[in-house]
Protein backbone atom coordinates (compact mmCIF):
# COMPACT_ATOMS: atom_id res chain seq x y z
CA UNK A 1 0.00 0.00 0.00
CA UNK A 2 1.34 3.58 -0.69
CA UNK A 3 0.22 5.84 1.79
CA UNK A 4 0.77 9.57 1.63
CA UNK A 5 -0.12 11.79 4.86
CA UNK A 6 -1.84 9.33 6.48
CA UNK A 7 -4.07 8.37 3.41
CA UNK A 8 -3.72 5.25 1.26
CA UNK A 9 -3.22 6.49 -1.85
CA UNK A 10 -2.76 2.69 -4.19
CA UNK A 11 -2.34 -0.79 -3.50
CA UNK A 12 -0.81 -3.43 -5.65
CA UNK A 13 -3.35 -6.12 -5.95
CA UNK A 14 -0.41 -8.73 -6.94
CA UNK A 15 1.04 -10.74 -4.29
CA UNK A 16 4.24 -11.13 -5.71
CA UNK A 17 5.11 -7.77 -7.39
CA UNK A 18 8.97 -8.49 -7.77
CA UNK A 19 8.82 -11.67 -9.67
CA UNK A 20 10.15 -14.05 -7.85
CA UNK A 21 11.26 -17.97 -9.67
CA UNK A 22 10.13 -19.60 -6.09
CA UNK A 23 6.62 -17.99 -6.12
CA UNK A 24 6.06 -19.39 -9.57
CA UNK A 25 4.99 -22.78 -11.42
CA UNK A 26 5.55 -23.81 -14.93
CA UNK A 27 2.99 -25.41 -17.23
CA UNK A 28 5.71 -27.84 -18.44
CA UNK A 29 9.17 -27.78 -17.57
CA UNK A 30 10.04 -29.17 -21.00
CA UNK A 31 9.06 -25.66 -22.80
CA UNK A 32 10.46 -23.28 -20.16
CA UNK A 33 13.04 -22.65 -16.92
CA UNK A 34 11.97 -19.87 -14.45
CA UNK A 35 15.22 -18.66 -12.91
CA UNK A 36 16.10 -15.44 -10.70
CA UNK A 37 18.67 -13.23 -12.15
CA UNK A 38 20.09 -9.38 -11.03
CA UNK A 39 17.32 -7.42 -12.82
CA UNK A 40 14.18 -9.49 -11.94
CA UNK A 41 12.73 -13.14 -12.62
CA UNK A 42 14.03 -14.72 -16.30
CA UNK A 43 11.42 -16.74 -18.27
CA UNK A 44 13.38 -18.87 -20.98
CA UNK A 45 11.76 -20.97 -24.19
CA UNK A 46 13.68 -24.05 -24.43
CA UNK A 47 13.30 -23.67 -28.49
CA UNK A 48 9.55 -25.73 -28.03
CA UNK A 49 7.82 -26.40 -30.69
CA UNK A 50 6.08 -23.04 -31.59
CA UNK A 51 2.68 -24.64 -30.51
CA UNK A 52 3.64 -24.75 -27.04
CA UNK A 53 2.93 -22.25 -24.54
CA UNK A 54 5.78 -21.51 -22.34
CA UNK A 55 4.08 -19.56 -19.08
CA UNK A 56 5.46 -19.01 -15.35
CA UNK A 57 2.17 -18.67 -13.35
CA UNK A 58 1.08 -17.77 -9.91
CA UNK A 59 -2.36 -18.86 -9.04
CA UNK A 60 -4.80 -17.61 -6.92
CA UNK A 61 -6.32 -14.08 -7.80
CA UNK A 62 -9.69 -12.68 -7.91
CA UNK A 63 -11.09 -9.70 -9.28
CA UNK A 64 -14.30 -7.84 -8.68
CA UNK A 65 -16.07 -6.23 -11.41
CA UNK A 66 -14.36 -2.81 -12.09
CA UNK A 67 -11.36 -0.78 -14.37
CA UNK A 68 -8.00 -2.08 -13.74
CA UNK A 69 -4.33 -1.00 -15.03
CA UNK A 70 -1.65 -3.50 -15.79
CA UNK A 71 1.75 -1.91 -15.33
CA UNK A 72 5.34 -3.80 -15.74
CA UNK A 73 8.54 -3.59 -16.78
CA UNK A 74 10.53 -6.30 -19.11
CA UNK A 75 14.49 -4.90 -18.50
CA UNK A 76 15.67 -7.55 -21.43
CA UNK A 77 13.46 -9.15 -24.00
CA UNK A 78 14.78 -11.82 -26.27
CA UNK A 79 13.02 -13.18 -29.54
CA UNK A 80 9.97 -11.68 -31.07
CA UNK A 81 7.55 -14.86 -31.50
CA UNK A 82 5.34 -14.55 -28.73
CA UNK A 83 2.26 -17.48 -28.62
CA UNK A 84 -0.06 -14.73 -27.46
CA UNK A 85 -0.82 -12.02 -24.63
CA UNK A 86 2.50 -11.16 -22.77
CA UNK A 87 1.59 -11.33 -19.06
CA UNK A 88 -2.02 -11.01 -17.26
CA UNK A 89 -4.90 -13.53 -16.67
CA UNK A 90 -6.24 -15.42 -19.61
CA UNK A 91 -9.67 -14.55 -20.73
CA UNK A 92 -9.49 -11.29 -18.68
CA UNK A 93 -6.90 -9.01 -18.35
CA UNK A 94 -4.45 -10.06 -21.22
CA UNK A 95 -2.06 -7.57 -23.36
CA UNK A 96 -0.83 -8.84 -26.07
CA UNK A 97 3.14 -8.21 -27.81
CA UNK A 98 1.87 -5.00 -29.22
CA UNK A 99 1.49 -3.20 -25.81
CA UNK A 100 5.01 -3.47 -25.13
CA UNK A 101 6.76 0.32 -25.45
CA UNK A 102 10.61 0.29 -24.86
CA UNK A 103 10.54 -2.53 -22.56
CA UNK A 104 6.77 -1.01 -20.00
CA UNK A 105 3.68 -2.53 -20.48
CA UNK A 106 0.79 -0.27 -19.73
CA UNK A 107 -2.80 -1.53 -20.38
CA UNK A 108 -6.25 -1.03 -19.29
CA UNK A 109 -9.09 -3.49 -18.89
CA UNK A 110 -12.50 -3.19 -18.15
CA UNK A 111 -14.15 -6.24 -16.37
CA UNK A 112 -17.98 -6.31 -16.27
CA UNK A 113 -18.27 -9.00 -14.22
CA UNK A 114 -15.86 -10.70 -11.44
CA UNK A 115 -13.02 -12.28 -12.18
CA UNK A 116 -12.82 -15.77 -10.39
CA UNK A 117 -9.58 -17.93 -9.14
CA UNK A 118 -7.07 -16.94 -12.32
CA UNK A 119 -3.47 -17.78 -12.20
CA UNK A 120 -1.25 -14.76 -13.33
CA UNK A 121 0.65 -15.96 -16.22
CA UNK A 122 4.28 -14.48 -17.18
CA UNK A 123 5.52 -15.57 -20.60
CA UNK A 124 8.19 -15.48 -22.95
CA UNK A 125 8.55 -15.50 -27.32
CA UNK A 126 9.05 -18.42 -28.40
CA UNK A 127 12.15 -18.12 -29.63
CA UNK A 128 13.78 -16.09 -26.64
CA UNK A 129 13.48 -15.45 -23.38
CA UNK A 130 12.26 -12.68 -21.09
CA UNK A 131 13.04 -10.83 -18.01
CA UNK A 132 10.44 -9.53 -15.38
CA UNK A 133 11.15 -7.10 -12.73
CA UNK A 134 8.15 -5.25 -11.64
CA UNK A 135 4.29 -6.40 -12.21
CA UNK A 136 1.79 -3.92 -10.62
CA UNK A 137 -2.09 -4.47 -10.61
CA UNK A 138 -4.06 -1.56 -9.67
CA UNK A 139 -7.32 -0.31 -10.04
CA UNK A 140 -8.11 2.73 -12.21
CA UNK A 141 -8.45 5.27 -9.65
CA UNK A 142 -5.36 3.89 -7.85
CA UNK A 143 -3.17 3.96 -11.16
CA UNK A 144 -4.50 7.68 -11.76
CA UNK A 145 -3.80 9.28 -8.24
CA UNK A 146 -0.31 7.42 -8.46
CA UNK A 147 -0.13 9.05 -12.35
CA UNK A 148 -0.53 12.93 -10.40
CA UNK A 149 2.43 12.05 -7.96
CA UNK A 150 4.42 11.28 -10.89
CA UNK A 151 4.87 7.46 -9.71
CA UNK A 152 4.93 4.14 -11.90
CA UNK A 153 5.96 1.93 -9.09
CA UNK A 154 6.33 1.65 -5.87
CA UNK A 155 7.13 -2.40 -3.89
CA UNK A 156 6.83 -1.16 -0.44
CA UNK A 157 10.37 -1.80 -0.40
CA UNK A 158 11.47 1.49 1.47
CA UNK A 159 10.64 0.46 5.31
CA UNK A 160 13.60 -0.22 7.34
CA UNK A 161 14.68 -3.80 7.76
CA UNK A 162 13.68 -5.11 11.45
CA UNK A 163 14.63 -7.73 13.29
CA UNK A 164 11.17 -8.38 14.60
CA UNK A 165 7.93 -7.55 13.66
CA UNK A 166 5.09 -5.98 13.26
CA UNK A 167 7.25 -2.71 12.14
CA UNK A 168 4.36 -0.96 12.36
CA UNK A 169 4.75 3.31 10.43
CA UNK A 170 3.47 6.33 11.50
CA UNK A 171 0.11 5.79 9.05
CA UNK A 172 -0.68 2.22 10.66
CA UNK A 173 0.39 0.31 8.15
CA UNK A 174 1.74 -3.55 9.26
CA UNK A 175 4.46 -4.58 7.59
CA UNK A 176 6.03 -7.80 8.31
CA UNK A 177 9.16 -8.79 7.05
CA UNK A 178 11.58 -12.31 6.52
CA UNK A 179 11.46 -15.72 6.38
CA UNK A 180 8.97 -17.65 8.46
Amino acid sequence: TLSQDGKVIATNLLLSPKPRAADYYVNNSSWLTISDVANGMKVASLNSPSYRNPTANKSGYTLPAGTYHLHAELPEISGTDWMDMICGFWGYIAPYPNSISDGVVDYDVTLNAAMPSTPLQIKTPLDGYSVWSHIGLYTASDWAAMQALGITWFSGDSFPLVDSFPLVDSYANVSIRGAF
